[in-house]
């Protein structure tokens, strides 16, 4: 007998990430990166060093077929904004490292399960922002367009990928593709994160 799909990916999907959602929300350790520019200049080092590569993959795929114009998605230019307003230029930037060890996407539905990890990155910004304008005067036009994500369409476009997921999570070999890519994109992040950790963090760009 074939297996049938999660009659709801999304809400599929949030349980079996719920431990990885855990590790990697230890390894983010937002409130303690919130103790200086400096460090929090390291914390979106890091998320850079992740997101860049991932990103050079996901373009290549043609998500139109699931209602997507991941053009419109991207977060890179958000966090080099970012960097830049903290101090970098656009030539130290490119110098920042990139994590090589990411999860095997070959095909389009498999990037639907890496999209789930950065979507999911975008959620939670008024809290964020609230921690980040009080503690460091971050505002959403200086150091803090990443966590500004998709501003006051924040919402729009999570409720529109999720129905994209779930569309696209109807048939049962997608499912378990966009289910095993969501949780190697996880590791991989939380990896990347917990390898900075180890290191001490980049050095901060001269």
């Amino acid at each position: 007998m074939a297996t049938r799909p999660p009659a709801n990916l999304r809400e599929h999907l949030r349980l079996v990430t719920r431990d990885a959602h855990l590790r990697l929300e230890a390894e983010v350790d937002f409130d303690g990166r919130l103790t200086s520019l400096e460090i929090y200049r390291g914390f979106l080092e890091d998320f850079f060093r992740f997101i860049r590569p991932v990103e050079e993959v996901l373009v290549r795929f043609d998500l139109t077929r699931f209602g997507i114009d991941y053009s419109s998605r991207r977060k890179l230019g958000w966090i080099e904004a970012d960097l830049k307003d903290l101090g970098h230029t656009a030539e130290s930037v490119e110098t920042l490292p990139r994590f090589g060890e990411l999860p095997h996407l070959m095909e389009p539905v498999e990037a639907l399960g890496a999209m789930y990890v950065l979507e999911g990155s975008s959620l939670g910004r008024q809290v964020m922002l609230g921690k980040l304008a009080e503690r460091l005067n971050i505002r959403p036009d200086w150091a803090g367009h990443f966590f500004s994500g998709y501003g006051k369409e924040t919402g729009a476009m999570w409720r529109s990928f999720v129905a994209a997921l779930n569309e696209a999570g109807q048939a049962p070999d997608a499912a378990r593709l966009i289910e095993f890519s969501a949780l190697a994109s996880f590791a991989a992040f939380e990896k990347c994160l917990a390898e900075s950790r180890m290191r001490g963090g980049e050095q901060p760009a001269s």
